[in-house]
């Protein structure tokens, strides 16, 4: 009976494992398809995020941060980053305005509830976004 070597069977699962890693990764965020414009993926993929902040899906609104943004920045500490103080009650992205083929910028009409005395209306705010293509993928670039 041949058996492979010890070491093909270790360097054969650490290649599945690399695979399956990024196959997983890139189900993480919803493929846009290609034949939307520019435009169309960044307003599609920044509705896509406000939609989870709204239902409080902290972790799969992390999964649209660039990659940059994600190299120093880890999961948990971006979930921790959201307190209770405010509430989203809604989020509707504008159409996204693209400055170059790799940089777009999307303006979200968004309102919040404060929570604390005082505050009984929505207020309405229109914060803008920057969004950057890298690697075929448009992803939120957090404004500094």
């Amino acid at each position: 009976m041949n058996r492979l070597p010890q070491r093909s069977l270790s360097r054969t699962f650490f290649a599945v494992g690399l695979v399956s890693a990024a196959l997983l990764s890139g189900c993480a965020t919803s493929r846009v398809s290609t034949s939307l414009s520019a435009e169309q993926q960044v307003t599609q993929r920044a509705q896509e995020r406000w939609n989870h902040l709204l239902k409080l899906e902290f972790a799969k609104a992390y999964a649209y941060l660039s990659p940059a943004e994600r190299a120093v920045t880890s999961e948990e500490n971006y979930v921790q980053r959201f307190g209770r103080g405010v509430s989203w009650v809604s989020a509707k992205a504008a159409p996204a305005s693209c400055d170059t083929a790799e940089r777009c910028s999307v303006v979200v009409n968004l309102q919040t509830q404060v929570v604390a005395r005082g505050f009984k209306d929505p207020i309405k705010t229109t914060p803008t976004e920057i969004w950057v293509l890298e690697n075929g993928q448009w992803w939120f670039h957090k404004n500094p």
